[in-house]
């Protein structure tokens, strides 16, 4: 899985850099649209893009090939989430972004009720009431704080 910042596609030649290197793509790769569209209908993975208002003049045009690329090969996916992507630090993967409802928020650790998609999940944690959280569908953790690297 590779996660994509939208806030890089700033140009075109930078944009290529930036995948080449995340994607890993062969030393030949071509630095255009078509090169692109050739290696991602050979990937097999998924792509999660972090998009944002401040998005990359030109990340439509390669948002474009992305949902093209993963028409024709079944074995890519390509997802965006709103914001910035923020990663399990257990596992590495992308995190679910939800809301936090203490039921009592005067006990320091409480019954947790995390919303995301239409649906909850319950915890028992230590949490602060009210609030941002995110959760892991892999190590199945709610995560409300993150340090800064």
């Amino acid at each position: 899985m590779a996660y994509i910042d939208s806030r890089r596609f700033t140009d075109r030649v930078s944009a290529h850099e930036y995948l080449a290197q995340e994607l890993m793509f062969p030393e030949h790769y071509g630095m255009n649209l078509d090169a692109l569209h050739d290696c991602l209908t050979e990937f097999g993975g998924r792509i999660v893009v972090g998009h944002t208002a401040e998005a990359g003049a030109c990340y439509e045009e390669f948002r474009q090939v992305f949902m093209d690329s993963a028409r024709e090969n079944s074995h890519f996916t390509f997802e965006e989430v709103e914001g910035e992507v923020k990663l399990c630090p257990e596992c590495g993967n992308a995190l679910q972004r939800g809301k936090v409802d203490l039921l009592d928020p005067g006990l320091q650790s409480a019954f947790l009720v995390f919303k995301f998609d239409g649906s909850k999940k319950s915890y028992d944690l230590e949490l602060k009431p009210k609030g941002e959280a995110y959760y892991c569908d892999e190590c199945m953790m709610v995560f409300t704080q993150f340090k800064e690297k």
